[in-house]
């Protein structure tokens, strides 16, 4: 199971990398902020359906099926709407027509992931990893391959979004061929009322998380300016993608495992709690390891060095993304408990943090002020879902 989401996390970083070199930060910097505008919507318009429906004890019904498609297309067309409109707008007041094809090709991509198959839901719910992996793995392999035919072709920055559409496109075709679950779209949403009223905590999480998530790059564009943006955008990608990634997917697949085993059977539960978490401390320590090694200087000389200056800054990028894996666990035991709100009320504190200290850090010590400002308001919000969780477990 690790090692097929090994596997994803490596297609993703081949296709970073090599884009990255390819095309150069102009182009790469259009591709993120277009990436990122799509993420944006995708968190504040999160159902949490998906969790809940892992969570619940009940199979989705033919009848909730339909009632589930109704509102996930209802809001990929949202989506879709807004991206056009934020293609025309947001280039209309930059003065820049390049922005319109990248926003165009987007606004496809979350109608086509509105119209998944929830019969998914009922699949991780089983723990069908195995049939699973060919729904979420393989697609990021047609995504590589389109990306890589484009721009071979002449391509320039569309083919990475239309690589993401490819996949997108792939994904949602699997989930329909090995797991149908179709139900006439309607909108009694009484229906899934259970599962609204979990996914609720899950969408105010969400919200927290995305304007989180943002909250540093704010920080570093307006008071060290764009170029150290780029350079601190660079240097928390490859960070990311070295400690977290791999952690982040190992908690999609364990969502399932522990809410089964928290109903079932508590020693169990706290088993695989344990063994989880020593095995993000074995990833983190692995990674600390590669970075110290001088392994990284190999990756700038094949990226350009346009890239260069981001070297200097993963060392310090190791602390927040450390504390970032261990937190995955934390936030997957706490919905496997049934206590989202936990999420939300840590994920609250550790915003607050941040934009207190985060001001603070940069004044005091520039930007690593910032980066050891992020490990601490990570810390701060691990701690306090790991104690309102155990909470929930030890009553």
């Amino acid at each position: 199971m690790v090692s097929q989401q090994m596997a994803i996390k490596g297609l993703v970083a081949v296709k970073f990398f090599i884009v990255a070199a390819w095309l150069g930060p102009q182009v790469v910097g259009w591709v993120t902020l277009v990436l990122l505008i799509l993420n944006v919507l995708e968190e504040l318009t999160n159902t949490g359906l998906m969790q809940a429906g892992i969570h619940s004890p009940y199979r989705l019904t033919v009848l909730q099926a339909g009632a589930w498609i109704a509102l996930h297309i209802l809001r990929g067309a949202l989506m879709t709407v807004s991206l056009l409109v934020l293609a025309f707008g947001l280039s209309e007041w930059q003065g820049e027509s390049a922005l319109i094809p990248y926003l165009s090709i987007a606004a496809l991509i979350p109608l086509v992931k509105a119209m998944s198959s929830p019969g998914l839901v009922e699949a991780s719910r089983q723990r069908k990893f195995g049939t699973l992996m060919l729904v979420e793995g393989l697609p990021y392999a047609i995504d590589l391959l389109v990306t890589l035919l484009l721009l071979k072709s002449g391509g320039t920055g569309h083919a990475v979004v239309w690589g993401v559409v490819a996949r997108e496109s792939m994904r949602m075709a699997a989930s329909w061929i090995l797991f149908p679950l179709w139900g006439r779209p309607h909108f009694r949403w009484r229906t899934i009322d259970q599962l609204i009223d979990y996914g609720k905590w899950i969408t105010k999480t969400s919200i927290l998380i995305v304007v989180l998530n943002q909250l540093d790059k704010l920080i570093v564009a307006v008071m060290l300016g764009t170029f150290e943006l780029g350079i601190y955008q660079t240097a928390s990608k490859i960070a990311q993608l070295l400690v977290t990634d791999v952690p982040a997917a190992y908690g999609q697949y364990l969502l399932p495992v522990l809410s089964d085993l928290f109903k079932k059977k508590k020693e169990g539960f706290l088993g695989v709690c344990r063994r989880s978490f020593q095995f993000v401390a074995l990833w983190v320590l692995m990674a600390i390891v590669m970075v110290l090694s001088g392994a990284l200087e190999i990756l700038m000389h094949f990226l350009g060095k346009d890239w260069n200056a981001a070297l200097d800054l993963i060392p310090w990028m190791l602390f927040p993304m450390s504390v970032g894996a261990f937190q995955v666990v934390a936030v997957t035991i706490a919905y496997a408990v049934g206590l989202p709100s936990a999420v939300t009320k840590a994920t609250r504190l550790q915003f607050l943090v941040l934009a207190l200290f985060a001001p603070l850090g940069i004044f005091c010590c520039e930007i690593q002020g910032l980066i050891l400002s992020l490990a601490l308001a990570g810390c701060l919000s691990f701690a306090v879902i790991l104690k309102l969780s155990d909470g929930r477990v030890r009553g």
